[in-house]
């Protein structure tokens, strides 16, 4: 209530909008499945096409989580971190699946990841 002179008037405000704690993002929410997916196609690295496929739709998704970030106005500091560790394991999931079905390809893959943890992190 408001007091103006000697009367009790009733204040309206809008309704503040719900907020959503940043774990609850929908990029981050993508970041988990992009997660989950590599998670999956690793441990399906036996079998190419869902390998492949699961890989692929973690990769799509990582085009999707940016875009979604900026429409939604939805950017954080978890998302960026999120979404730049989620990277580096599929890249390493994805070295060592090539690895491990071509053992003499091993050396370079290795290599490959040290260059990747380099670039990125040192």
């Amino acid at each position: 209530l408001h007091r103006r002179g000697a009367f009790l008037l009733p204040t309206f405000r809008a309704p503040r909008p719900a907020m959503v704690h940043v774990y609850l993002y929908v990029p981050n929410l993508i970041g988990y499945t992009r997660v989950l997916l590599i998670i999956l196609s690793f441990h399906l690295r036996a079998s190419p096409l869902p390998f492949l496929l699961l890989y692929l739709a973690s990769v799509l998704l990582d085009g999707l989580d940016g875009h979604a970030a900026r429409a939604l106005n939805q950017t954080s500091h978890l998302g960026a971190l999120l979404d730049m560790l989620t990277d580096r394991c599929g890249t390493l999931a994805l070295l060592a699946a090539i690895s491990l079905s071509q053992p003499p390809l091993g050396p370079v893959a290795l290599a490959l990841v040290a260059l990747d943890i380099h670039a990125h992190f040192l």
